[in-house]
């Protein structure tokens, strides 16, 4: 049975994680200096590397080489029975699942034996689902901590974290990753795979994940599995349509500056079909004119839909409907004629793209 490419790049080493170099740089000084703190927060949005992260600086406390600029090394015994997680040094709960105060005391009671290895390491994944009584009793063995011992708590959600127990934790946060950290990421995945995959695949897989490496290769093995190749067979896979882009698409103009708003408005007509809120009209907007701005000024591949308004509109023109989009979007958020409201900035927007107002080009919506 082939492994799932999740599990299959798991990083085994710091330098095979996507991006939060920062973290890894405060984890690696920690290692070199031996200045190990007892309690660390890893937080930030899901799929971000958190508790991949955290496995690796557990095996890299206990990794049997002794040149810590080597640890983790990935092979040894002690860093195989990690990564397998069959080491009795090394604890990892959810606590979603185990948020009960019972099973805190017994971890607590776990901890008074001394570690096989270096360090005894407990791993606390989901803690902001611990009970209240379960966090009252975590605060104790925090307040005290065992010697050699580290508690590497991961949460998306820091703020419900009590005060207490973040005041003696080393708190870290796991940063989103960009559009183009993901689609490096997944050319290595499908390079290594033999995986079919256009740079536009990647780049619309990339920018669905929404910062999160996890989402991007459990998407992308997704796609390997049913042969999907562009970007519109990406999105009718996952019954998705990118409704900005189309009406983007719609609204680029042709090489004499002309606007077709008559299609635009139709594009704009199915996407209150779908989500029937101006405003999710306009966060898809937003969305798509993001994307644009962003791989033109980074010159990274483009989705087809998109792509083909890149070619006709320069950056430039870009920046400008987004400038438009947001200067409208108060208006349409309060004005109580919310759908005029967005024929307006649907119009705004063309002009922007095109350059300059024309008129006459504007049509009345049908």
């Amino acid at each position: 049975m082939n492994l799932p490419l999740t599990l299959k790049y798991r990083p085994r080493r710091f330098e095979e994680v996507t991006g939060q170099r920062h973290v890894r740089l405060v984890l690696s000084r920690m290692l070199h200096n031996e200045d190990i703190r007892p309690a660390m927060l890893f937080y930030g949005s899901k799929g971000t590397g958190k508790t991949t992260m955290a496995r690796l600086f557990v095996a890299a406390l206990n990794c049997e080489k002794e040149d810590p600029t080597s640890r983790p090394c990935g092979s040894c015994s002690t860093c195989e029975q990690i990564a397998l997680g069959q080491s009795s040094d090394v604890t990892e709960v959810d606590a979603a699942s185990s948020g009960l105060v019972e099973d805190v005391r017994e971890l607590r009671q776990s901890l008074q034996f001394a570690p096989q290895s270096r360090y005894r390491c407990l791993v606390l994944d989901e803690a902001h689902e611990l009970t209240q009584r379960g966090f009252q009793t975590l605060l104790k063995t925090l307040e005290e901590p065992p010697p050699n011992t580290v508690f590497i708590l991961a949460t998306t959600e820091r703020t419900r974290i009590p005060d207490t127990i973040l005041s003696r934790c080393l708190s870290l946060e796991f940063r989103k990753l960009t559009t183009v950290q993901l689609a490096a990421r997944l050319r290595q995945i499908a390079d290594g795979e033999d995986i079919e995959a256009s740079d536009e695949l990647l780049a619309a897989i990339a920018a669905r994940a929404d910062g999160a490496a996890r989402d991007a290769v459990g998407l992308l093995d997704q796609a390997r599995l049913v042969c999907v190749r562009t970007p519109e067979q990406l999105a009718a896979l996952l019954g998705e349509v990118d409704h900005g882009a189309a009406i983007l698409a719609a609204l680029a103009p042709d090489r004499t500056g002309w606007v077709d708003y008559d299609a635009a408005f139709a594009a704009v007509s199915d996407a209150l079909y779908a989500a029937p809120r101006p405003a999710a009209v306009v966060a898809s907007l937003v969305a798509a004119l993001r994307r644009l701005v962003a791989a033109q000024g980074a010159r990274t591949p483009l989705e087809a839909g998109l792509a083909s308004v890149a070619e006709v509109v320069p950056p430039d023109r870009a920046v400008a409907g987004m400038r438009a989009v947001w200067d409208y979007h108060a208006r349409i958020a309060s004005v109580l004629d919310s759908d005029a409201a967005l024929d307006l900035l649907i119009v705004r927007l063309g002009e922007a793209l095109a350059g300059a107002a024309r008129p006459g080009d504007s049509a009345r919506r049908s």
